[in-house]
């Protein structure tokens, strides 16, 4: 009898082989399913629902240090899926004075979510190129702290230290 996992991932190219049937693994049928990386990672942290998922490199060492072995019992395997410079997406207010990352000192961010590995490393590239502390600005979570990955995480009871950061709450 062959094992029955759930696998869950983005839409990714590095998986369709799988979810197409073309590489097939031995005594293993798979139930592929495709979910966008947002709803994907706030389900794995929420329900846990899939037996085996992408996951959020920020997400997965926090559900780690957070974890009380009632959830988020994952193993995690070095596999990156997705690598991009997310930062096309970068949009500033024309009115702000920001010509540059280094003038983001002391301004307002927003995030979809403040614990998201794409926030973290533009947190440390801030840090490591202009030498802004996270604690210089003032954190907006672009999600409700019900929907927030941070949220199902306890950040919104043990935030960032030091950090001013709030919550969508609308």
């Amino acid at each position: 009898m062959a094992l029955q996992l759930t696998m869950a991932f983005s839409d990714n190219p590095r998986v369709r082989p799988l979810k197409d049937g073309t590489v097939k693994p031995q005594g293993i049928d798979l139930n592929c399913i495709t979910v966008d990386p947002g709803n994907l990672f706030q389900r794995n942290l929420t329900h846990d629902d899939f037996d085996v998922s992408e996951m959020s490199i920020s997400e997965t060492l926090l559900a780690r240090e957070r974890g009380d072995g009632s959830k988020w019992n994952w193993v995690a395997l070095p596999v990156f899926l997705s690598r991009g410079l997310f930062w096309a997406n970068l949009c500033v207010n024309t009115s702000s004075g920001i010509n540059g990352l280094a003038d983001l000192k002391g301004k307002r961010i927003g995030v979809p979510d403040y614990d998201m590995t794409a926030a973290l490393w533009f947190r440390i590239t801030l840090k490591d190129m202009y030498d802004i502390e996270a604690g210089d600005n003032i954190w907006y979570n672009g999600r409700t702290k019900e929907l927030s990955h941070g949220g199902a995480l306890g950040l919104d009871k043990a935030g960032p230290v030091g950090v001013t950061h709030h919550w969508l709450t609308v």
